[in-house]
């Protein structure tokens, strides 16, 4: 059995690591390496490859990797968990073929060593090159705050110096210098709920700015004042709204349009979903709802309802080739 499961691309920002860094290299030197005050290597231990992301008892983990025979080649790969405890799980104990009026939902009870998977990444490192598929709480933005940790708790990064995986945005034209940026989110139906909170996990990626009303809540309107709106709607109604964002600089005598570089956004757009975004440069030209993230929807083996691992991750280096070889990214296998 198969999945469709989409590839995305990263790149790593160097403008605070320097030009000498190399994500693969360092990431394999740290695993080959103990832990503080430990025996035996990460590579060896996954007691010493755990981290408290959000200090709330869940832990993100890098758990299965690939051969260690191969990391001196130009390839790093690794499965990503989110984990949580979990001895208060709702849960269905009945099996749905049984001939039952209704289901019994109960607490599971699970043991002291047992763990809810929450989310579940994969990804592959070649050179400052990334491919990954993300888990619904295993997301690019905990791959960027896993290896952070991993790289300054080993002293391999100052405080301040983060893991910044770029995402690559494609477009249909050659916007290279933004003077604006367009924000479509989605439109906000007459049946929404407004919800004023934000989960903000170790794989949360968006927060505010999902929909019309989370925009208006960011812009400083009040909870009662999007709630009135709301009421205001017909049945069957929504809103729509596109909010332009132009940057300026200052003239001799008055405030005069500026740019920046298409590199700032793809860092700033990198856990947002593209198609919510339109560029326009100096010139005029534009960009509107066909700006994209490089990725690419491929078929990886499953292992009951999971990916199988050494699939996924088989899968994600034969894109970042093929995306070399086409010259879509700037990667070279062979260093």
């Amino acid at each position: 059995m198969t999945k469709k499961a989409t590839v995305q691309y990263r790149y790593v920002n160097l403008d605070k690591l320097g030009e000498q860094f190399h994500l693969k290299n360092v990431v394999v030197d740290v695993l080959r390496r103990s832990a503080k005050g430990a025996t035996g290597s990460r590579a060896q231990l996954v007691r010493h490859r755990k981290i408290d992301l959000d200090q709330d008892g869940s832990y993100v983990i890098l758990n299965k990797m690939n051969d260690t025979a191969l990391w001196d080649g130009p390839v790093f790969c690794g499965q990503l968990l989110h984990i949580r405890a979990g001895a208060d799980v709702a849960g269905i104990m009945q099996s749905l073929e049984e001939d039952i009026s209704e289901l019994e939902l109960r607490n599971i009870t699970m043991g002291d060593d047992q763990r809810v998977v929450d989310g579940v990444l994969y990804f592959a490192i070649v050179h400052n090159h990334v491919g990954l598929i993300e888990g619904q709480r295993a997301r690019s933005r905990t791959l960027e705050r896993y290896l952070t940790r991993l790289l300054q708790d080993s002293g391999e990064l100052e405080p301040g110096h983060p893991v910044i995986l770029n995402a690559k945005l494609e477009g249909g034209s050659t916007v290279n210098e933004v003077s604006e940026l367009f924000v479509s989110p989605q439109r906000s139906m007459s049946s929404d709920q407004v919800d004023t909170t934000s989960e903000r996990g170790a794989g949360s990626a968006e927060g505010h700015g999902t929909t019309v009303f989370d925009v208006l809540e960011t812009l400083g309107w009040s909870h009662e004042e999007i709630e009135s709106l709301q009421a205001g709607l017909p049945e069957e109604g929504w809103i729509e709204g596109t909010f332009k964002m132009v940057f300026k600089q200052k003239a001799k005598k008055r405030a005069a349009k500026a740019a920046v570089a298409r590199k700032q956004l793809e860092e700033a757009l990198r856990n947002h979903h593209p198609a919510s975004f339109g560029l326009r440069d100096p010139s005029g030209s534009t960009e509107k709802k066909g700006l994209a993230r490089l990725a690419e929807k491929r078929d990886v083996h499953t292992v009951q309802d999971l990916l199988d691992p050494e699939d996924a991750m088989r899968v994600i280096v034969g894109l970042l080739r093929s995306w070399s070889t086409s010259g879509k990214i700037d990667c070279d296998f062979q260093s």
